[in-house]
């Protein structure tokens, strides 16, 4: 037994080392998948955007961006072979006692908003419009089928002086 000892404790360095010079690059880790790799979705180029940046790790995509010197929002993107998006806005002012009516709202505003930063971003007005024709519907904190194949949860999270509005939306298979 004690033979073995100092055996295994070579092969689990051996193994440690070549699992560490096996690391795959982020983009790597998407060559069976149905999409790609992350992308960022937003571009400094607009006028409408003071602050961008992306960044890719591990399968995931990660976006910040500062919309029109009010807006912060952190985009979350996951997926393989179904993606998920979780957007999370956050702005000025203490909107603690708001209502599950005035976060439906704000999150139709916050969309419409992105969609009016030009051409490149419509699909978000589309997805504003799928929100206000499903607004009844949604309840908050509760994941809602917004329309075949993609489900979406609003989940406002407002601190003191902060609102923060996180949309997930997920696509189904």
């Amino acid at each position: 037994m004690q033979k073995l000892v100092p055996l295994l404790f070579i092969l689990l360095l051996l193994l440690i080392s070549i699992t560490a010079c096996q690391k795959e690059s982020p983009v790597s880790s998407f060559s069976d998948c149905r999409y790609q790799a992350p992308e960022a979705i937003f571009s400094e180029s607009d006028p409408a955007i003071s602050q961008h940046s992306f960044e890719l790790k591990k399968g995931i995509g990660i976006e910040k961006v500062k919309i029109e010197k009010q807006v912060d929002l952190i985009l979350i993107q996951t997926g393989c072979d179904y993606i998920t998006q979780e957007f999370e806005f956050s702005w000025q002012g203490n909107y603690s006692s708001q209502s599950a009516s005035f976060w439906i709202k704000q999150s139709v505003e916050k969309f419409y908003q992105l969609g009016n930063l030009g051409a490149a971003y419509l699909s978000f007005r589309s997805l504003a419009k799928a929100i206000e024709a499903t607004a009844s519907e949604i309840e908050i904190n509760q994941a809602i089928e917004l329309q075949p194949g993609l489900v979406i949860s609003i989940e406002p999270q407002p601190q003191r002086n902060r609102a923060i509005l996180l949309i997930t939306l997920s696509e189904r298979g």
